[in-house]
């Protein structure tokens, strides 16, 4: 055993690691265990041996015999040893013979064309002839018994030419961009210029929080309410903010890093935001179940009707079809936005309405409520269908109508993909940080941005269900949040 781990030794092929005996190898084991480590042992193989002859000899008279034998068989695998670098030893002489014998020709060849006139120099004469250089074979130190000689002899040679000096290419400089194309333009009131993605989040701790996704931080916070801020929407071509929370509405600006109108008279809360920009009109549905019309520009209520007597909990808008939907109670409502008469009236959601996204288009809508339950409906036809999956409140839903897709997340603590031709669950992610309170999505980069319960926002791969980034700030449950990818 001992005398086939040393061949094992001589056969392995490494360089020096600085592995060193501390004590006496004991057996063969010990020296496979060493060689595994990929120690350099062949200049070593003495010590080895007076090892091995001082172990047999502790074992007696009998061990005698068997030191004897393991030394002849380690004095004629040195020999072998010896005969193989001396046969390596040759082999470098010859490729160096062979490289020198290569490199005098290639020297013939470069000066042949000195001759040519120099009306109509060649491309060899115009270079300048370099110095033979040694080749690397020469001064490269001898490498380690155990490297076989596998290298082609015409390696070397090839090595000791020098190549034509070419000049180096032009190298581009690469312009920074300007400080200022790193920030939104918010003086002259343009977008960003670097189209950077951003996002607005809002908390029951009373804050919104602006953030940089690109650098993932929060830039900028906006303080005023004295209750948890329930809604919010957000023009991002101005970057303004409406807020409803328990206190008031307010109307912010993230160019000014403050609060530019608050509407005060809002009878139990604000629960639900919409806001037609381009019409200075802000539109709040309350906790006392009335939907109230504001004059964005001076704060003046323009009206007020009865929507809901549980309270309004969701509101989209479309203000060039001049077109609102609310939800709070039971039913889903369509009003015009002209007078505030209602259109139409839709009854069936369980628990009461607390989500919704609107294919005004197409005339569908897709409606989350508190029991489960997530419905498909026709407002002409007044038909619908169950999208089952949730078994908690489908407190958030966004759909991309074109695309034919729908992304849901809920109490239960699942966000849900659903095929809208189907009416079928295409993926569905379990969220480690538990509910869904808030979910914006982007359908073309297939990102979420999902707030939670303890106050983080998570960025999510749709397709994967896989957390990207982690955004933390707020001290209370993530209400609202709105992205621009």
């Amino acid at each position: 055993q001992f005398l086939e781990a040393k061949a094992l030794v001589n056969e392995v092929d490494f360089a020096e690691k600085g592995v060193h005996f501390q004590s006496v190898i004991h057996d063969a084991y010990n020296m496979r265990s060493v060689v595994a480590q990929g120690g350099g042992l062949a200049e070593k193989l003495e010590a080895v041996r007076l090892a091995a002859l001082s172990l047999f000899g502790q074992e007696g008279e009998q061990a005698d015999g068997a030191a004897a034998g393991a030394s002849s068989g380690l004095e004629g695998a040195a020999a072998k040893v010896k005969k193989k670098k001396k046969k390596e030893k040759k082999e470098k002489k010859r490729r160096k013979d062979d490289a020198s014998s290569g490199e005098a020709e290639d020297e013939t060849k470069a000066q042949a064309p000195a001759a040519v006139p120099a009306a109509a120099p060649t491309a060899a004469a115009a270079a300048p002839v370099p110095e033979p250089v040694a080749p690397a074979a020469a001064t490269t130190p001898e490498p380690p018994a155990a490297v076989a000689p596998d290298v082609p002899a015409a390696a070397p040679a090839s090595a000791a030419v020098t190549p034509k000096q070419l000049p180096p290419a032009p190298v581009t400089p690469t312009e920074e961009p300007p400080a200022e194309d790193l920030q939104p333009d918010f003086g002259s009131g343009q977008r960003d210029k670097r189209n950077r993605s951003w996002a607005v989040s809002a908390s029951e701790d009373g804050k919104i929080r602006q953030w940089d996704l690109e650098i993932l931080t929060c830039v900028r916070v906006l303080e005023g309410h004295s209750g948890p801020v329930n809604a919010i929407i957000v023009d991002w071509n101005g970057m303004q903010v409406l807020s409803g929370a328990k206190d008031t509405m307010r109307f912010w600006s993230l160019k000014a890093d403050g609060c530019l109108r608050t509407f005060s008279d809002v009878e139990e809360g604000c629960t639900a935001v919409t806001a037609n920009w381009d019409g200075n009109r802000a539109l709040a549905g309350c906790g006392d179940g009335y939907l109230r019309l504001y004059d964005m520009s001076t704060g003046e209520k323009l009206q007020t009707v009865m929507a809901h007597a549980g309270g309004v909990w969701a509101l989209e808008s479309d203000w060039s079809r001049q077109r609102v939907a609310s939800g709070g109670d039971l039913e889903l409502k369509i009003w015009d936005a002209e007078d505030m008469g209602c259109l139409q009236k839709i009854e069936g959601h369980p628990g009461g309405i607390m989500s919704m996204s609107m294919d005004w288009a197409g005339n569908r809508a897709l409606i989350g409520a508190a029991e489960q339950s997530l419905r498909l409906w026709g407002l002409e036809s007044r038909d619908h269908r169950n999208l089952t999956g949730h078994v908690g409140p489908v407190a958030h839903v966004t759909a991309d109508w074109i695309r034919h897709m729908a992304i849901s997340g809920g109490w239960d603590a699942v966000l849900r993909v659903w095929n809208l031709e189907t009416g079928l669950c295409t993926l569905n992610h379990d969220c480690k940080f538990g509910r869904v309170r808030a979910l914006a999505v982007d359908f073309k980069l297939m990102q979420a941005l999902a707030g939670s319960s303890d106050g983080s926002l998570h960025l999510i791969d749709v397709r994967s269900g896989a957390s990207l980034h982690k955004l933390e700030g707020h001290v209370g449950a993530v209400t609202a949040v709105k992205v621009k990818f």
